[in-house]
């Protein structure tokens, strides 16, 4: 009975270190059919100007792969998460009610400041609870699901653009992460 409950409790595991750590993908790839239209309501100078939606991005995401790390050795991996998910929802919230590109690009450098902490510490996570070919294993299932993502999400994009304009697509990110961070709870 008890192995039986440890088993559930470890797919309950692998499917939430899934989704924190596909919600990166999602973040990135989601938004990329709808960065012309951000830039035309938002004012940006030019057309190649709305790349750096995906690039401020990008830095904050670097910033912080460096600080999460420490930060979940020292005061707790959930704690370091709690945190992480609370920037990334507060950078989503900025995005989704911007009115000028400026206001864009300080939202989509805190969502991938804040997100880098569901990639650095769910990979921390998974090694503090298994070893060898098992976290080997959990992994591999993992990234299957990391992948598929950034496949899918574009897509998902376009469909909502299709129905809504692109507020909408920030509003999906935020309902995803807010399932994330109570999930996690």
């Amino acid at each position: 009975m008890r192995e039986k409950k440890s088993q559930a409790g470890n797919v309950e595991f692998i499917c939430l270190m899934a989704v924190l750590m596909s919600m990166v993908a999602l973040a990135i790839d989601a938004v990329l059919p709808a960065l012309t239209k951000i830039g035309e309501s938002l004012g940006a100078e030019s057309a190649n100007s709305t790349q750096l939606i995906i690039s401020v991005f990008f830095i904050g995401m670097s910033f912080g792969q460096m600080i999460y790390g420490p930060i979940s050795d020292s005061f707790g991996r959930k704690k370091a998460l709690y945190l992480g998910m609370a920037i990334f929802l507060l950078g989503s919230i900025v995005s989704l009610f911007a009115t000028t590109f400026t206001s864009m690009l300080i939202g989509r450098a805190c969502q991938g400041f804040g997100i880098s902490s569901c990639r650095v510490i769910s990979l921390a996570m998974i090694r503090d609870k298994f070893e060898g070919r098992e976290m080997a294993r959990i992994m591999s299932l993992i990234m299957v699901f990391f992948i598929m993502v950034p496949a899918i999400a574009p897509s998902l994009g376009q469909v909502v653009l299709f129905y809504a304009d692109w507020r909408s697509i920030f509003l999906l990110v935020v309902v995803v992460a807010v399932v994330g961070f109570f999930w996690l709870f």
